[in-house]
């Protein structure tokens, strides 16, 4: 990018980049300035921070009866070299005054302040981008919000298998199980998610009644406090699992922080507190299903940016298999296998299944500060230097989560990411 007294644009990106560790936020890196112009009356051009290495020059102003005044200091280049600001240009005054050499460049892609300077009634010629300063480079992790949803219905005091034990089987009922095993998986990566739960029906109410909050926030370290509401709560309720979606999901939404939100929905199979039939088999004796609109829940929840997953407790082949099925479908996270859902008919399979859907809490979604509004606002992505596509399958594509935006690596480029292989990502966002 070059600029003189003629004030010429050219191209501007703002550079984020990510380091290799887990979730990750691309923070503004870059100076968002162009090229500064000549303004009239003596006044000086501001130097824009140069792209690819290259420093615009600060336009030097265009005297009338006195001498230009002299430009400012371009910026640093990205890993590049500095230019010296423009001088100013005489009327009747005399010569103008050579501009102020660029500050130093700095390696890495990081550039050094070149902030505006007030220019009167010049034209500045693009100056720095609303709310933008220029800053270094860095790269936080970003533990994703899990947000669970546990289903306390009175089925869960049968055993995995669907007995029904008189006066509840104990630990070998559903709800024992899950919840230990929930525990524990809670307990190895308190670290890594910012894990949080949610009930339903909610306990000291009716039957279908779902809080608008939750029971535990989402946060680091929560792996005690969730293991000691699990171990007071019993079983007991219906299942409104399409209240409990929609509520968790609105309370996600509040959220401000730009970490992924995911929801992972436990439960035992059919959707209550409808007023549709009911599957046979389901143990349901009257039209109080919900099946229709648990499925449509979903499906809105995931436009909203928050992705669902579904773990069905001894679910298999049994009534709700079907709608759980086509949940995780409209989730946006189901396996490839059959059924779609993430089923778990032991202990130890739900151990193993939780393994899994941890692991698959999305690593190569990329949150982007600030925030593109879609694909055209990125210009490019480097990963260790070399280009990626914008392509769906093995590159990279734009993805937006509630509270959050960035981009997505695809196929071969996501592995890359996760093993190590690609160690370093940068993105340059367009400056509109």
């Amino acid at each position: 990018m070059k600029d003189g007294a003629m004030g010429v644009r050219g191209p501007v990106v703002l550079r984020l980049t990510l380091v290799l560790g887990g979730w990750a936020a691309l923070v503004l890196g870059a100076s968002c300035q162009r090229s500064g112009s000549a303004p009239p009356n003596g006044h000086a051009g501001a130097g824009g921070g140069g792209t690819a290495g290259e420093v615009a020059a600060g336009g030097g102003g265009a005297g009338g009866a006195v001498q230009g005044a002299a430009g400012v200091a371009g910026g640093g280049g990205v890993g590049g070299t500095t230019a010296p600001g423009g001088g100013g240009t005489a009327g009747g005054g005399s010569p103008g005054v050579g501009g102020m050499a660029g500050g130093p460049a700095v390696d890495g892609g990081v550039t050094s302040d070149a902030s505006p300077v007030d220019v009167g009634t010049g034209d500045l010629g693009g100056r720095s981008c609303p709310a933008t300063t220029t800053r270094n480079v860095t790269g936080s992790n970003l533990p994703p919000d899990v947000l669970i949803i546990f289903d306390r219905s009175g089925s869960m005091n049968e055993s995995l298998d669907g007995t029904v034990c008189a006066g509840g089987c104990g630990a070998t009922s559903k709800w024992s199980v899950a919840t230990a095993a929930m525990t524990n998986v809670v307990a190895m990566t308190e670290a890594t998610v910012n894990w949080g739960l949610k009930l339903f029906a909610s306990t000291g109410s009716s039957s279908c009644t779902v809080s608008s909050t939750a029971e535990i926030t989402p946060q680091p370290m929560n792996a005690a406090a969730i293991a000691a509401l699990l171990a007071q709560t019993e079983p007991g309720s219906s299942t409104p699992t399409t209240a409990a979606l929609n509520n968790a999901a609105r309370y996600l939404s509040t959220f401000t922080d730009p970490n992924p939100k995911f929801i992972l929905l436990v439960t035992d199979g059919t959707p209550t507190c409808g007023q549709s039939a009911c599957a046979p088999g389901s143990n349901q004796t009257n039209d109080s299903c919900d099946d229709a609109n648990a499925i449509a829940m979903v499906a809105t929840v995931h436009d909203m940016g928050i992705p669902v997953f579904v773990l069905g407790i001894g679910t298999s082949n049994a009534a709700g298999d079907a709608t759980l099925s086509q949940m995780a479908v409209n989730g946006g996270y189901p396996r490839n296998a059959s059924p779609a859902y993430y089923p778990a008919d032991s202990g130890e399979s739900l151990a193993a299944t939780l393994g899994t859907i941890t692991a698959a809490f999305d690593p190569c979604y990329l949150s982007v500060l600030p925030a593109p509004t879609d694909a055209k606002a990125i210009a490019s992505v480097t990963g260790d230097g070399t280009s990626l596509p914008n392509d769906p399958t093995t590159g990279w594509s734009f993805a937006a989560m509630a509270g959050s935006a960035g981009i997505h690596l695809n196929g071969a480029t996501c592995d890359a990411y996760k093993t190590g292989a690609i160690k370093t990502v940068k993105v340059d966002l367009v400056c509109r």
